[in-house]
């Protein structure tokens, strides 16, 4: 029941994310949701809208909210409401009513957008050439404003810029590694505040880490094999428990990895993206930030989980291969010991290592993402139908 309730939450969290299952929009609720490889807004969204894909295009206006996740994000058309944005490149060209809240590698309002509220971007490259009605809160390597916001601003910056257009009507406090020439015209120095930030050169850190942490050789050798040990027995441990009370849930899982592991590598890139995302944009609302904890917890879980699924997998079919008995739980237990026990020592082989177990990792997950999008969908699915059938 609780591994149920996990592959739903998961499912929600990811937007009923699943390109090769369903590429149609689903309305829930008077809620819309989109998912797909590219995923568009075809039609307006009487409600609040959910894409999430690798492109997305929210082309009909939304009465309400948006939420979307995905790699490539264009909003160009009306938000009613609020929109929540994550992806790597966003591009807002319309208004959004109210708050916009987004974080991303490169951030760019246009000049035919507006924010008719509060505005919190954290990227690398943040451009806001439209109007912000409410106040400003940006983080990001370099940041250009070139509109005009009519509240306060809080801006933390490597790289400050403004445009010929920038005016900020309310107090401005911006933090950076020294004290930059705010033009008068942009905001009166008055209502400007600085804060200093200290930074240390990278290899700087990196050596002061190294000298105060490294023991000696023989400490480090047994602290590697006591947490080695330690590793590979809660792993066992955790998946005897899973193998003794949800043996078919755990087999369900182990098929939808074997069946299509490409695809289920891939969702699980996905998913575990998305769900990293969650946390920088729970630290940019108040309301979000006593959410970070769980948020933290619940990317733990999922990345154990994920590695358990995956490693499962994978020493299974091996086992398949050599035509050993699968249906032994002794013999798929040993099989996930050695499982585990080979994927850590691979943790040592630089880079080439990491990235396997890494890969493992993104194979539960995915089958997990999968098979909660399959229990989820049919679900919705059926109502819909039936109540279609009942109006006729």
């Amino acid at each position: 029941m609780f591994f149920m309730r996990l592959e739903t939450i998961l499912a929600v969290f990811l937007l009923l994310a699943s390109p090769a299952l369903a590429q149609e929009s689903t309305v829930v609720g008077g809620d819309t949701f989109v998912s797909g490889a590219n995923a568009e807004l075809s039609s307006p969204a009487g409600r609040d809208a959910l894409l999430t894909g690798f492109s997305i295009d929210v082309s009909q206006k939304i009465e309400k909210d948006l939420a979307a996740t995905g790699f490539d994000i264009n909003v160009n058309a009306p938000i009613g409401s609020d929109a929540y944005l994550a992806g790597f490149t966003i591009d807002v060209n319309q208004p959004v009513a109210e708050d916009l809240t987004a974080t991303g590698a490169n951030i760019t309002i246009n000049s035919t957008a507006r924010i008719g509220g509060n505005a919190r971007l954290a990227g690398a490259t943040v451009k806001v050439s439209g109007p912000v009605q409410g106040s400003l809160a940006a983080s990001a390597g370099a940041l250009t404003l070139n509109a005009i916001v009519s509240g306060d601003a809080l801006f933390v910056a490597g790289d400050l810029s403004f445009g010929d257009a920038a005016k900020i009507n309310g107090k401005l406090t911006y933090y950076a590694t020294k004290q930059l020439v705010i033009p008068a015209s942009v905001v009166d120095p008055s209502r400007v505040t600085f804060h200093q930030l200290e930074s240390k050169e990278g290899t700087e850190m990196a050596q002061e880490a190294l000298r105060d942490s490294v023991p000696t050789f023989w400490k480090t050798m047994m602290g590697a094999t006591i947490a080695f040990v330690a590793a590979v027995a809660f792993m066992v441990a955790l998946a005897a428990v899973l193998m003794s009370f949800m043996p078919d849930r755990l087999e369900r899982l182990r098929g939808e990895a074997i069946r299509t592991p490409v695809v289920a590598t891939s969702f699980g890139a996905l998913g575990l993206s998305m769900l990293f995302g969650l946390i920088p944009v729970s630290a940019m609302t108040l309301f979000g930030i006593p959410l970070i904890p769980i948020a933290l917890l619940g990317l733990v879980l999922m990345w154990i989980l994920g590695y358990l699924i995956g490693t499962y997998a994978i020493t299974t079919r091996v086992l398949e291969a050599f035509h050993g008995a699968t249906e032994s739980y002794g013999k798929r237990l040993f099989a996930l010991v050695l499982g585990f026990a080979v994927l850590a020592l691979l943790n040592f082989i630089p880079i080439l290592g990491w990235l396997i177990n890494l890969g493992v990792v993104f194979l539960g997950l995915g089958a997990i993402v999968i098979r909660a999008t399959r229990a989820v969908l049919p679900i919705e699915r059926e109502a819909i139908t039936e109540k279609a059938n009942a109006q006729v």
